[in-house]
This record gives structure tokens, C-alpha cells and sequence, in this order.
């Protein structure tokens, strides 16, 4: 425990000491062990007093930020408002009609590890694997020899 001349306003905490000697029914109190105890109850108010006043600051700004949220735009605020424009809207639209349209890319695949015989058309599988994934059809296709410890690669 601290010294009873570490904690703040001691010279007030000893006001206080015959006033709470009455209250206690032993009178053998040991005057300095009283100073300390009042002492740190002193420090514990000024310390709660503090918490407090930052505890009504933190408020505050809580407050302050909450108000300052509704003046802002979220995200799909600024797109919609982007969007809403007619010039927005026809190259968004200009857009998706490119989308649509197939894009025709020289391609080719390779099949690593697979298990097919020779004998089968490579071709066949390739062009079965590009319409499965909504890709230009391949130019040409390349097979690779397996190997034990590769994962299979198409």
C-alpha cells in the first residue's frame, strides 16, 4: 500500500479523520492506518470522477459520429446515383450487349493425366470441355504424360 503522502489532498482526507473516528465503535484505531484508508478513497472518487467525465466525452462523440454517418452515402448510394444517369445507361447498356456476344479467342488445351485411351478423339473432348464451360471452341489440343504425384490439369 502507498504512503499516506503519495495520495493527493491529504491535508482534506485529515479533516475527515475525527468525524469517521466516531462512527467506528473501537477506539484503539490506529490514526495513520485510517489516513491511508481515507486516503485511497479519496483516490478512488477522483478516479471515478474521471471515468466518468471521459465515459460523458466518449458519449459525445459517439453521438457526434452517428450524426455525421447519415450525411454520408453508402456504396450502392453512389453506384445508384451513377447509374441513374443517361449516359450511364447506355454504355451499361452497350456493355451487356458485348457481354452477350461470344468472343472468339485462339485457344488451345491441354490434357495432363488423362485417363482416356489413345485411340479416342482428343478434339471431341476438348470441344465438349469448352461448350461445358462457355468457352471459344480450341484450335488445337495438346496431351501431356502423366505423372504420379501431379493433379490432374485440363
Amino acid at each position: 500500500m502507498k504512503d499516506a503522502d503519495s495520495y493527493p489532498n491529504i491535508s482534506s482526507v485529515e479533516n475527515y479523520i475525527p468525524s469517521v473516528k466516531k462512527l467506528i465503535p473501537d477506539q484503539d484505531v490506529n490514526e495513520s492506518i485510517l489516513t491511508k484508508i481515507l486516503a485511497a478513497m479519496e483516490t478512488l472518487i477522483l478516479e471515478n470522477k474521471e471515468l466518468k467525465n471521459k465515459v460523458c466525452k466518449l458519449e459525445l462523440s459517439i453521438v457526434d459520429l452517428k450524426e455525421s454517418m447519415f450525411n454520408k452515402k453508402t456504396f450502392a448510394q453512389a453506384v445508384a446515383d451513377g447509374i441513374s444517369h443517361p449516359k450511364s445507361q447506355a454504355s451499361i447498356k452497350i456493355a451487356t450487349a458485348n457481354a452477350s456476344t461470344d468472343e472468339l479467342r485462339k485457344s488451345s488445351v491441354i490434357f495432363r493425366q488423362h485417363n482416356s485411351n489413345p485411340e479416342s478423339n482428343d478434339m471431341d473432348f476438348a470441344l465438349k470441355a469448352s461448350s461445358e464451360c462457355c468457352v471459344s471452341p480450341p484450335l488445337s489440343v495438346f496431351r501431356i504424360p502423366a505423372k504420379q504425384d501431379a493433379p490432374p490439369l485440363i
